[in-house]
């Protein structure tokens, strides 16, 4: 994708994709959470690590199995520095961004735009990079999106079983 790239918008995309960095930003939007707004409730700490990990280890085994080179590397163009080395499909970025999101916003409803709004900002930023490609970012998503919705499904049918056994 040709999308103009000028230094501001290269900063803050290079912000939001740097290695390990959207790691960082959910982890401090979890703990601010934890701390800030006392959701000391032991089942939202599991169920928000469960989703990283499951989006993770999901990420991990699907980009084995597809083995889909990333843009520069399909296009045989020389590898610029920093440049991922991993496979393309799906997006690791967008994949927990969104897992994150969707879990974060059930637990904190009054910010859920802002969650998505990074999550969509983190995935784009892979694209705008040329890390991936659109179809890596968007099947991530919605793998994120897909666990964290299972993951709550299961939390719901768990607190509808201790309610009835009340």
């Amino acid at each position: 994708m040709n999308l103009p790239h000028p230094w501001i918008l290269n900063t803050l995309f290079s912000f939001f994709s740097a290695k390990g960095i959207y790691i960082v930003i959910w982890l401090g939007i979890f703990l601010y959470i934890v701390i800030f707004e006392e959701k000391r409730n032991k089942t939202f700490i599991i169920y928000f690590f469960a989703s990283f990990i499951i989006a993770f280890l999901s990420v991990a085994m699907i980009k084995n199995i597809t083995s889909r080179p990333r843009p520069f590397a399909a296009n045989f163009q020389p590898i610029p520095i920093n440049y991922p080395t991993d496979y393309s499909f799906p997006s690791g970025h967008a994949t927990i961004s969104f897992a994150s999101a969707t879990l974060l916003s059930v637990f904190d409803k009054k910010r859920k735009k802002y969650f998505y709004l990074i999550a969509v900002l983190i995935a784009f930023s892979r694209v705008y990079l040329g890390y991936h490609y659109v179809s890596d970012v968007i099947v991530g998503s919605l793998l994120g999106w897909l666990v964290s919705s299972i993951l709550l499904l299961k939390l719901k049918r768990k607190n509808k079983e201790i309610k009835t056994k009340m």
